[in-house]
């Protein structure tokens, strides 16, 4: 290098020293104090009051200058905004003199919570989403929508009530005269066990309407019937007609009862009671087969509607269970019922039996409930059950016997379906699968 390279290289380093020395600066040291500028002293009690968000961060004794001006800066994450833009003039997250461990900006938006427990306290919140296992009381019309499955154990008692003196009513208009002997009584009862299965859905709409559909089927294999003929005439050793006789009648029967319902209604879920009133259309069939060693084939089969007014009532008891009721009373109409005979070995002999009008009587159902919450989706039912429902008496048809050994003399008599009452219990243990947590509103 030569002398004049020298010379104008000292030149330069003293004219450096000089200015630096001016500006009370360092030349090549950026110091702590460039990056938070001096502000006044913060306390403790101020910089809470000040800002809600850092009350609780630790700050230790020393109030000197850096840790004041720390907290003040602090506020500046508040307001979502960085601390340090530019990443080259950041100080290191581990220095001592910092309260903060300085986080990457995006980081800075996160909640300084992070299980977010502040929303515990936040009033305003509403429309929050129920969820079926918290700790809010259940009740059953807390989802939008349930399906259930009831396997139930049951039986019946069905007595026809045959009155003797419509028998012998009909054998003085055939006589003329009123009977001279009666032998035997009418009877006709059967009863037995009943197992099925009821599946049904429960639809919860927009203010409290309640959409609920339902059907169930029961089997009574080998239901036992007691019971006798109907009246028939009694002759005596001259074959004239003196009297009437019924003779008895025991044998095996299966039934097939299914029941198909569809209400709608209004309901209420509050924290104390809750209710709901439905109404609808139901459709029941019931078929008689008899099962027994004779030669005859013999079934009936009765048909009926019924117009439902009910009421569920459910009441808490504990914070996963309700115990209630649910009655119903069932209005009849439209009933009727078919009746078929003939014999096993030949078809073509056979009774041709019309359909008759059933007699309208009103029913009801009462079934005591007890229903608990197992996890998020499945809840228990419980339901002792007792019905109750019958058919007046019907109208008088007029039956025709086909013998294809005699077509030309063709036998008619009358007959009609006595007045009748059943008797329904049991014991459903129900399934219920919730779907769709309502939205619940908090105050």
């Amino acid at each position: 290098m030569s002398n004049i390279s020298r010379i104008a290289m000292a030149i330069c380093l003293a004219l450096n020293f000089v200015f630096a020395a001016k500006s009370n600066n360092a030349p090549a040291v950026v110091s702590y104090e460039n990056i938070f500028p001096a502000t006044p002293a913060v306390s403790t009690d101020t910089a809470k009051k000040e800002n809600p968000v850092i009350a609780d961060l630790p700050l230790t004794p020393d109030t000197s200058k850096h840790h004041a001006d720390t907290v003040a800066n602090v506020k500046h994450l508040s307001t979502d905004l960085p601390l340090f833009p530019d990443a080259s003039i950041r100080p290191a997250a581990s220095s001592p003199d910092t309260l903060l461990d300085i986080v990457p900006y995006e980081h800075a938006k996160a909640p300084y919570y992070p299980d977010q427990s502040w929303a515990k306290d936040n009033k305003s919140r509403k429309s929050v989403e129920a969820d079926p296992f918290d700790n809010s009381q259940y009740s059953p019309f807390n989802y939008s929508a349930t399906l259930s499955i009831s396997p139930a154990v049951s039986g019946f008692y069905y007595n026809e009530r045959i009155r003797l003196s419509d028998a012998i009513a009909s054998y003085e208009r055939a006589y003329g005269r009123a009977p001279d002997v009666i032998i035997g009584s009418p009877k006709s009862t059967e009863y037995g066990a009943c197992p099925g299965v009821t599946l049904s859905l429960a639809k919860l709409f927009a203010h409290g309407i309640l959409f609920k559909p339902s059907i169930s089927i029961l089997f009574g294999i080998e239901n036992t019937y007691s019971g006798s003929t109907q009246g028939q005439s009694y002759l005596d050793d001259n074959g004239n007609a003196v009297g009437i006789i019924y003779t008895p009648v025991d044998s095996n029967k299966m039934n097939i009862f299914v029941n198909a319902e569809v209400n709608i209604g209004y309901c209420n879920n509050s924290h104390f009671v809750n209710f709901a009133f439905l109404s609808g259309l139901r459709f029941s069939l019931w078929h008689r087969d008899m099962f027994s060693s004779s030669d005859i084939s013999n079934y009936e089969n009765y048909f009926w509607f019924n117009i439902p007014v009910g009421l569920n009532l459910y009441i808490p008891a504990g914070q996963k269970s309700v115990v209630g009721l649910e009655a119903n009373a069932d209005l009849m109409f439209y009933g009727g019922m078919k009746a078929n005979e003939s014999l096993r070995n030949s078809p073509s002999y056979y009774v041709d039996f019309p359909t008759v009008d059933l007699g309208n009587k009103a029913g009801y159902r009462i079934r005591l409930v007890a229903q608990r919450r197992m996890n998020k989706h499945l809840a228990i039912k419980f339901a002792p059950y007792y019905a109750i429902y019958g058919f007046g008496k019907s109208n008088t048809g007029t039956a025709t016997l086909h013998d294809p050994g005699n077509t030309d003399d063709k036998t008619t008599f009358t007959f009609f379906e006595p007045e009748s009452a059943t008797m329904w219990w049991g014991l459903d243990l129900t399934f219920v699968l919730h779907y769709s947590p309502i939205r619940r509103q908090t105050k």
